[in-house]
């Protein structure tokens, strides 16, 4: 008939013991090292921000300080084109109204003592 059934058994003494223990190499700094060198970029890009902040600032006063000191030039230039233009409006408005009694070329149209200066459209060049 069948034959006896028969269980396996440990060997005697027992199985060698199996390591399960985790023996895994460090890998990467510390989490100390981390924060320091984290800290320490942080620093270092504060300060040059706060550097370039500086230099641009130190760049906006030069360039304003150069504009306030071109303004009398560019005035004086405006104002020499103006008395050009006004001389020779006036040449030619004497020669338009020279057949016009009691015409002043040059005569203010307005009924002030005050200089108004004239508008743009009065003063376009031909």
């Amino acid at each position: 008939m069948a034959e006896a059934f028969k269980q396996e058994m440990p060997p005697k003494g027992g199985y060698a013991s199996i390591n399960i223990a985790r023996n895994l190499k460090t890998r990467g700094p510390s989490g100390f090292l981390t924060l320091v060198l984290g800290t320490g970029m942080m620093l270092g890009g504060f300060l040059v921000v706060k550097y370039g902040n500086n230099k641009r600032r130190t760049l906006k006063m030069e360039q304003q300080e150069a504009k306030v000191s071109l303004i009398p030039l560019i005035q004086a230039e405006q104002d020499r084109n103006l008395i050009r233009l006004m001389k020779e409006n006036m040449k030619t408005e004497e020669a338009i109204m020279k057949h016009v009694k009691g015409w002043k070329a040059g005569e203010s149209v307005y009924h002030t003592k005050r200089w108004v200066a004239p508008y743009s459209t009065e003063l376009e060049e031909l």
